[in-house]
This record gives structure tokens, C-alpha cells and sequence, in this order.
């Protein structure tokens, strides 16, 4: 559902094609390790092989992360017409696909201060005749087009934390309509998203998703996460070094709206719901806090229940209050 699709993956192999599949391996292992390892400015890519292997190891799940965040975001607000989108950080596009898949875009800005992920971006997007205005520069120097949409994807996390407040009101200021921030589903990465909610909170903006409150119920020990299932070929396995077929992509993301949004979330799945003999118990996020629910074939959302998946919402009846 939140999968790249074969044209894609074929725009992302036709991009990377001039490097061999020895090259693409040896640089996206370089590339994770430095991802594991580093912090910050350490973790750029600067060679045109290093923003190929991101390309080929990263972007189907980048891409599912914000494929995600964007879907649950748009049902809050309703917000189903965007003409003007700005991806701050973009990379090699995962983000920028993913809005351009989900929305009829007409004016899309990218901006990315990388040589090589913008060389490799601008590859991608002509195989997918996708139009886009790359603007090659950093955040803080950018001066920003107004556009309805503004997106960022895994980039605010790679910025120091004194920098971070800068960038996201800045980005805030561009947004005519929406805001929608995705990160690593690391404690650091919901640390970037809890910032975002310090920052804008006296900015006039609305939490559109994923929260039920405007308080974060969350424990100052725990963090807020979803994730995303992701099939891998098998160049994406040997750069992972792992055998299986699939990966489960973690991530945190928040959505920001100028407008009030028309149909937030009053429960978000936090967990795996855990499926017992005619029984379902439920961990969620509501307004009132945070609980879990047990729900049997007596409830009214039983067949509800039974297919709702982790980061999903869960619309309750008024009869079904938390336990």
C-alpha cells in the first residue's frame, strides 16, 4: 500500500545504472555504517556512488515512511487539492514521490544542498517525467517559495539541535496550508518532532496527525512511532546485508496546519494490536490520554478492530470509552 511502485524502482535503477552492483554494495554499506556511526554534518554524501547506493537502499523506505505520514495527514485535514509543494531536504526525491503520487502537484520545489543526491534526484524525475524546480541550497540560507504544502523528510534530525528551531519555523512561514515533518522512529528522531511541537505552539498552528491531543501524552522514557513494511530485491538485501524479503521501516513524523483540521484523529493505534480467541487488545492514543482497550465480537467496532493496523486511527462509537 505504501510501496514505491515498478516504474519507480525502474527510475531509481535507470539513475544508478552507470555504477556496478559491487560499487552500489560496497558504497551503501559505507553509507550505513556512517548513518549508525555519525551525527550531523558527518553523515553528508558527497560522492555521486554514495547518493546511488542511498538511492537504491533507501528510498523504498523513505518513500513508504512519507507515503504514510502524507495519506494520514490529507484524511485529517481534508486537505485534497495541492497545487504548490516545497520538499525541504530532499535527497534523492523519496518524499517529493511520494506527494507527486498522492497529489496533482503543479509547482514542486525541491531543495537539497548535495551535489550528488540533487544529481541523482534530477535522474529520477526525468525518468518519471515528473517537473520540479531543484534548488540547490541549504535551509537556512534558502530564501523559501510560498507554497500550500511543505514537506521534510529525515533531514531536521541531521541538523544541530540549535538549529533546529530556525529551520522549522522557517519552514512553518513558507506553508500556506500544511506542514508535514517525517523522522528516523528513534528517540532522537521524536525529540525533533516534540521541538516541532515547542516551537509552533505559538505559532497559530494546528496538529492535523498523527496526535488525538495537543498535549503529548507520551512519557519523557518513550517515544512515538509507526512503521511501514517494505519489500526488497535482491540488490537491496546484499547492500542491507540481510536475508529477508522484506524490512520494517520505523519512523516518526507530525503534520501542522494553518486551518483547524476537519477530521483529527479521536484514536491512534500506537502498538501491534494483539489478537487473542475472541478477543482483540488494543494499545491507542485518544485525547484522554494514552490506554489500552480490550475489544470482543459484543463491540459494535469488532470487525473494525480485527483489520486496523499499527499508526492507523481507530474511530470509536461514544459507547466505547477507554477501559
Amino acid at each position: 500500500m505504501h510501496e514505491m511502485t515498478s516504474e519507480m524502482l525502474t527510475a531509481v535503477r535507470k539513475a544508478t545504472e552507470e555504477f556496478s552492483r559491487e560499487t552500489l554494495i560496497a558504497s551503501g554499506k559505507m553509507v550505513s555504517d556512517r548513518y549508525r556511526s555519525q551525527s550531523g554534518e558527518q553523515k553528508r554524501l558527497h560522492k555521486l556512488q554514495e547518493a546511488a547506493a542511498y538511492a537504491v537502499s533507501r528510498m523504498p523506505a523513505t518513500y513508504g515512511a512519507a507515503h504514510f505520514a502524507l495519506m494520514q495527514s490529507l484524511l485529517a485535514t481534508r486537505l485534497n487539492q495541492v497545487k504548490t509543494c516545497l520538499d525541504c531536504g530532499s535527497g534523492t526525491g523519496s518524499v517529493a514521490l511520494a506527494v507527486s503520487d498522492v497529489l496533482q502537484v503543479e509547482d514542486l520545489f525541491l531543495l537539497e544542498r548535495e551535489q550528488s543526491m540533487a544529481k541523482i534526484c534530477r535522474r529520477i524525475f526525468a525518468e518519471k517525467h515528473i517537473d520540479a524546480t531543484l534548488l540547490e541550497k541549504s535551509l537556512l540560507d534558502a530564501e523559501l517559495p510560498l507554497c500550500e504544502l511543505v514537506t521534510e523528510g529525515y533531514m531536521l534530525v541531521e541538523l544541530s539541535e540549535n538549529m533546529r528551531a530556525t529551520a522549522i519555523r522557517k519552514m512553518w512561514n513558507a506553508a500556506s496550508e500544511m506542514l508535514l515533518l517525517v523522522e528516523p522512529g528513534t528517540p532522537e528522531g521524536f525529540s525533533v518532532i516534540r521541538t516541532a511541537r515547542t516551537v509552533l505552539s505559538d505559532e497559530n498552528a494546528f496538529i492535523a496527525a498523527p496526535c488525538a491531543s495537543d498535549i503529548c501524552p507520551m512519557d519523557r522514557d518513550d517515544w512515538c512511532h509507526f512503521s511501514v513494511r517494505i519489500s526488497r530485491n535482491q540488490l537491496h538485501k546484499q547492500i542491507k546485508n540481510g536475508l529477508a524479503p522484506y524490512e520494517d521501516e520505523k519512523f516518526c513524523y507530525i503534520a501542522f496546519s494553518r486551518k483547524k483540521p476537519s477530521d483529527r484523529t479521536r484514536c491512534r493505534i500506537l502498538r501491534h494490536p494483539m489478537i487473542f480467541p475472541g478477543k482483540v487488545s488494543v494499545e491507542m492514543c485518544t485525547a484522554d490520554g494514552i490506554g489500552n482497550e480490550v475489544f470482543t465480537k459484543k463491540d459494535p467496532l469488532w470487525k473494525q478492530v480485527r483489520k486496523v493496523k499499527w499508526g492507523e486511527t481507530l474511530e470509536m462509537f461514544p459507547e466505547s470509552g477507554m477501559s
